[in-house]
C-alpha cells in the first residue's frame, strides 16, 4: 500500500496507433518523475478498459479500436518499477 503523490490524465487519442499513446504516455510520465525526483517510485497503476490483469493483455477496448495489445509487455519495456492495471 502506498499513498499517490500525483497523477496524469490527457486524451488518449483513439484515432491514433498504440505506439503514439504509448510514447505520449512515457513523455508524461517522465515530466511527473522529475518533478518528484526526490523520491523512488514505488510502481505505476494503469486502469484501462478490457484489460486482463493477470495476463496484462488489453482486449479489444471498444472505444480505442486497437485490437488486443500485450499492455504489459509495453509498459515493461517502457517503464521501470512494478506496474498494476485494473479495469476501468
Amino acid at each position: 500500500s502506498g499513498t499517490t503523490l500525483d497523477y496524469i490524465s490527457f486524451s488518449t487519442n483513439a484515432d491514433q496507433k498504440f505506439e503514439f499513446f504509448i510514447k505520449n504516455l512515457s513523455l508524461h510520465v517522465d515530466k511527473l518523475l522529475k518533478s518528484h525526483s526526490h523520491l523512488k517510485l514505488a510502481g505505476i497503476g494503469v486502469g484501462c478498459p478490457n484489460v486482463d490483469a493477470r495476463s496484462g493483455k488489453l482486449v479489444s477496448p471498444p472505444n480505442l479500436g486497437w485490437g488486443n495489445i500485450d499492455i504489459q509487455k509495453a509498459f515493461e519495456t517502457t517503464f521501470s518499477g512494478p506496474i498494476f492495471f485494473g479495469n476501468d
